[in-house]
């Protein structure tokens, strides 16, 4: 599995995501690339005091992100509309853990 970056790919959640969820839909336009094969992007959504959540994109269409959750010791846990969403750089996706 390899990991694919974009610059500037940032987006916010249109629809609240469940701490059980797997399917992100977020607002259209946003840059995020379309992974294929095995590869895949760091997703993280959430900021500031509100803490984090790192997971992984393995799937994209059009808004629609298909997540692995609670990536790189984070924990899975409910997103409200409006979070914010982005690729940034983790050690999984730097390192290739």
């Amino acid at each position: 599995m390899s990991s694919i970056l974009a610059n500037n790919a940032r987006s916010t959640l249109v629809v609240a995501l469940s701490a059980a969820g797997t399917t992100a839909y977020v607002v259209s336009g946003d840059g995020f690339p379309t992974p294929t094969g095995d590869d895949w992007f760091p997703v993280v959504m959430g900021a500031g005091m509100d803490g984090i959540e790192i997971c992984r994109c393995t799937e994209r269409s059009g808004s629609q992100l298909t997540l692995s959750r609670g990536e790189e010791d984070t924990a899975a846990r409910a997103w409200p509309a409006g979070t914010p969403v982005e690729i940034r750089l983790t050690a999984a996706a730097l390192f290739g853990v």
